[in-house]
């Protein structure tokens, strides 16, 4: 049996963090049986960080290494994907996890009443160092 290391339901989502949403998905679709063991604080784990999966004493910790695992194990997640559509799958997927990430956090913690406490600072911020950089149509809507 995989435990799946997550932290706890909450926002309407079966976990708190999408990386760990990803790899609850990532276990039902590879179609094994997993349960889920509920953290609140992950610095004990590899990265520091959740997902992790516990599989017979050993972890592996990350969506992207726990699909590396899966994968190693039979899990086909481009089924029917030519070379071509996997690469853009990856890129597409890579791009949402490492870029997208920032502004699915700021529409979480952003729009909330006490979380606008905190993302107000940060705009200032990046206003005050990146506004020059951008071209004068995106520095406008900042």
């Amino acid at each position: 049996m995989i435990t799946l290391l997550t932290f706890a339901p909450a926002f309407g989502q079966p976990a708190a963090s999408p990386f760990c949403v990803k790899a609850m998905m990532l276990l039902s679709m590879a179609g094994v049986e997993w349960t889920p063991e509920y953290l609140s604080d992950p610095r004990k784990m590899p990265y520091s960080k959740l997902p992790a999966i516990r599989v017979n004493g050993e972890i592996i910790a990350d969506s992207d290494n726990i699909r590396l695992w899966l994968e190693a194990r039979g899990a086909d997640f481009n089924q029917g994907l030519t070379r071509a559509e996997m690469a853009y799958s990856r890129a597409l997927i890579r791009m949402a996890e490492e870029h997208l990430y920032f502004h699915v956090g700021y529409d979480r913690w952003g729009v909330m009443p006490f979380g606008r406490l905190f993302a107000i600072p940060i705009l200032r911020t990046f206003r005050a160092h990146f506004a020059n950089s951008l071209p004068a149509k995106f520095a406008s809507l900042l």
